[in-house]
């Protein structure tokens, strides 16, 4: 998209909803213009990934409070015989939980009908295009337009990623559906700083703002996707060198869980920044 140019500046209503949306986020975003606005309904995938991360976080530490159990150098771990046979199944059971979790489909967007690539950005956006100084003639035009190219690539090109990862897609349910005022924003700095702004004529456009603030959300939602793919990688390897390990099947009990439960958790903040 375009340049981020605005920190702290926070914008108040302006992408375009997905068609079944339309009247309900309009209405909800003009009874309260102070804050982006998005249908409940757009947020449920988004919700989806938090629950499905917080239990495999659940799940990991219970795998590894199992693994401390039967470590003969840990004071506190069970010896002998009596139990292993059902801390051998619970293992079992968390490491294939764990597999279903992380490494199949979740269907996390359900039956929620999926934005497609907009034809352009919403009409606010782009009318608030400011002519410079010295503009040669069609040259506001030339580069708005070039810019809305650049947009509807970005915006394919996401699309095709969506396909591809469903906790992208259930992410991007609910930012592809954002709205935005057209008319006003909140902007966070000092009053010496806004008066400083105002008489230097250097208050920010309208599309930076969105810009920045969209430019917030996918910086957090490429962290959470980071970690998510990083966690079902650590997963894999776990489970391809348990299987290798041994002669019989699958050794849970070489399953090393930290490195998991760390990136899980990285994912987890993610979600509640």
């Amino acid at each position: 998209l375009f340049p981020m140019l605005v920190v702290g500046a926070v914008a108040t209503e302006l992408a375009t909803p997905a068609p079944a949306m339309a009247a309900t986020t309009t209405a909800a975003a003009e009874a309260s213009p102070s804050k982006p606005y998005a249908a409940n309904e757009a947020l449920v995938p988004a919700a989806r990934v938090k629950l499905t991360i917080d239990r495999a976080i659940s799940l990991t530490e219970k795998l590894n409070v199992c693994k401390n159990q039967r470590n003969p150098n840990n004071s506190n771990s069970t010896n002998g015989n009596n139990g292993n046979g059902n801390d051998t199944m619970q293992r079992i059971e968390i490491v294939q939980e764990l597999d279903n979790l992380l490494l199949k489909p979740q269907n996390y967007v359900g039956s929620l009908s999926l934005q497609g690539v907009p034809k352009t950005p919403a009409k606010a956006y782009l009318e608030s295009y400011k002519s410079m100084s010295g503009d040669l003639p069609l040259q506001r035009f030339l580069i708005q337009n070039g810019d809305v190219s650049t947009w509807k690539d970005l915006k394919r090109k996401e699309k095709l990623q969506e396909s591809e990862d469903e906790v992208r897609a259930a992410l991007n349910a609910y930012t592809d559906v954002l709205l935005f005022s057209g008319k006003s924003y909140l902007l966070n700095v000092d009053k010496k700083t806004q008066s400083n702004m105002v008489r230097e004529d250097a208050l920010p456009e309208l599309k930076q703002v969105i810009t920045s603030d969209m430019g917030v959300r996918y910086l957090y939602r490429n962290q959470l996707l980071t970690n998510m793919e990083d966690a079902k990688a650590e997963l894999k390897y776990q489970l391809k060198a348990a299987s290798s390990s041994g002669s019989s099947g699958l050794q849970y009990d070489a399953i090393e869980a930290d490195d998991l439960l760390e990136l899980l958790t990285e994912a987890r903040k993610s979600c509640d920044l």
